[in-house]
């Protein structure tokens, strides 16, 4: 597993946990996120290592 599969994962995990993800829709909803943290994560580690 790769670490945007992780942080979709995670992502999910934490909406359904809370009843938040109940069908495809917020799933792909939650998917997009996931890719936009990871894409926010990446470039945040490139400015700190420059």
């Amino acid at each position: 597993m790769d670490e945007a599969e992780e942080l979709r994962d995670v992502v999910l995990g934490y909406l359904s946990g809370r009843g938040l993800v109940t069908d495809a829709q917020l799933q792909e909803t939650a998917f997009r996120a996931a890719d936009r943290l990871e894409g926010l994560l990446a470039k945040e580690s490139e400015v700190i290592n420059g």
